[in-house]
């Protein structure tokens, strides 16, 4: 039911009567068609995910069911949700807010809004963390068509997740990985793009994502200038002049409102990584393995059990890497966590071109061993500073995701997850930032995670040498680094220090945080 304004209907249990003597009321057979097409929807990705039949009814029944008009914002940034929502029909705009300088306690600073992408049936709407209650949420949501959104609790998520194996769990880690480090990388492109760039993956990203039936190469679903300016980080006016030299150059078509992208723009931008240099490392001391429980103490503050944490550390392949070594394992599909030291994760943004998406620290996962074919392989993950570093292999993880319940499963989920979320947030507000404020952006980040508290500031406990390391962060060539870091040193912001290290001027972090 809509509001005297028609905003939004109510939410409403996805009940179907089952006795078939009892004709259904009009409202009832309503419902009954919904619930038909939401379980279409997700089935594929329900079965990818190792989710059975009956489990996928279960999500289905236990959920609630929303309509949105177009406009309606469903979910805002700052807002600690309550459920956990899918998409059934429409299209749904993922937003974020625009940046702060402190990326830890700012508030909102007025600016461009972020459209992180245009979420399709199926996709999880919002972004929303899937670990502890009241968190902060950075993201939010916007139905961009009208829209129907499937809503469950986190008790519900828990009970089903009860019944399903070890081995479903460990799809629906490994899918939820992919799927957000498929978002990071999309964004480390754009940063690395012009307008004109930027504005070609996007709607040759939108021909693939949202297709219209029938007619190949056109997005499904309409949109203004202003929905693009906002999806790649860019003004409304240099949006508008880069879609016409598409249209002049024959590579984009607009006919009655609908968009085209032409066989040969879709072509243009296929693109395969190239092979990784990499090193097997070598074998290190067993008191690594010491090193690697400490490490592990995010573990226990989820409320993972003790012999589930002793088991991953018991478990654990440990080798050591030397600076600028490339971590990789001997082959297959297997979780990789840094035990000490520290790794720059980089995508390949073009040919033999990297971008550094971040710096792991001790305890986090590195991502270099969900590893799939040589040419998909789109991220690296390279020594700063001398590693060691634990394989998890598929044996093992499989029975640490079997000894847990569901609720504790869905926190050890919602860690990976909310950590993801972390440095997607930080790839989408630098996308409308010049050089200089998406250095003092990056260098508040690190100041954040490397701390060393002073007088003045805090200075980034880590070596950025030679310079070219910050501009991997930020997408600038050496030029234009050395004028941004000039710029920011005139004004007081940052000061270089004898040993190389860098200062943030005004920024107290500390080290509990980090």
């Amino acid at each position: 039911m809509t509001d005297e304004h028609g905003r939004i209907l109510r939410l409403m249990r996805l009940e179907v009567r089952r006795d078939s003597d009892v004709p259904l009321r009009r409202e009832e057979r309503r419902l009954e068609r919904w619930w038909e097409m939401a379980v279409r929807v997700l089935k594929g990705r329900a079965t990818a995910v190792g989710l059975s039949h009956e489990q996928l009814r279960s999500w289905v029944e236990r959920s609630m069911l929303a309509k949105f008009p177009a406009g309606h914002r469903i979910l805002s940034p700052g807002e600690a949700p309550a459920l956990l929502s899918t998409l059934v029909s429409g299209y749904v705009k993922t937003i974020v807010a625009p940046a702060v300088y402190d990326p830890e306690g700012g508030d909102e600073a007025a600016g461009q809004r972020i459209t992180v992408q245009f979420a399709s049936p199926g996709h999880v709407v919002g972004l929303v963390p899937t670990g502890p209650r009241n968190v902060r949420v950075k993201f939010g949501a916007v139905a961009h068509t009208d829209s129907v959104v499937m809503s469950i609790g986190r008790d519900a998520v828990c009970a089903i997740l009860d019944g399903t194996t070890a081995g479903a769990r460990l799809l629906i880690l490994a899918y939820q990985c992919r799927l957000l480090s498929r978002l990071i990388y999309d964004k480390c492109r754009l940063l690395a793009a012009d307008v004109r760039t930027r504005l070609e993956q996007e709607l040759v990203r939108l021909a693939r994502s949202c297709p219209r039936e029938g007619s190949p190469g056109t997005i499904g679903m309409r949109f203004c200038h202003q929905d693009i300016a906002e999806l790649i980080g860019a003004c409304r006016g240099s949006v508008t002049r880069a879609f016409g030299e598409l249209v002049d150059q024959g590579l984009l078509t607009v006919r009655a409102g609908w968009y085209t992208v032409s066989p040969r723009l879709l072509a243009e931008l296929s693109f395969r990584p190239s092979p990784h240099p990499s090193a097997r490392g070598y074998a290190v001391d067993e008191t690594a393995r010491r090193t690697l429980l400490e490490s592990l103490s995010w573990m226990n503050d989820l409320g993972i059990p003790r012999d589930v944490i002793r088991m991953v550390a018991d478990g654990a392949e440990l080798r050591g890497y030397d600076v600028g070594s490339v971590i990789v394992g001997d082959g297959g599909v297997f979780a990789t966590m840094l035990v000490s030291g520290v790794a720059r994760i980089e995508a390949e943004v073009a040919s033999d071109g990297y971008l550094t998406a971040w710096f792991a620290k001790p305890g986090q996962f590195i991502g270099a061993g969900w590893a799939g074919r040589p040419d998909t392989q789109v991220f690296r993950a390279v020594v700063h500073d001398r590693c060691e570093v634990a394989f998890l292999r598929p044996d093992l993880m499989m029975k640490i995701t079997g000894m847990l319940s569901g609720s504790q499963f869905l926190r050890y989920l919602g860690y990976c997850h909310e950590t993801l979320l972390q440095y997607l947030y930080h790839r989408c507000v630098m996308l409308p930032m010049e050089t200089a404020d998406r250095l003092l952006y990056q260098l508040h980040v690190l100041a954040a995670e490397f701390p060393e508290p002073v007088k003045d500031g805090t200075v980034i406990d880590l070596q950025l040498r030679p310079r070219r390391l910050l501009g991997s962060l930020v997408a600038a060539n050496d030029r234009v680094l050395g004028r941004a870091l000039a710029e920011l040193k005139q004004a007081e912001r940052i000061r270089i220090l004898p040993d190389g290290r860098i200062l943030v001027v005004g920024y107290f972090a500390s080290r509990t945080a980090a």
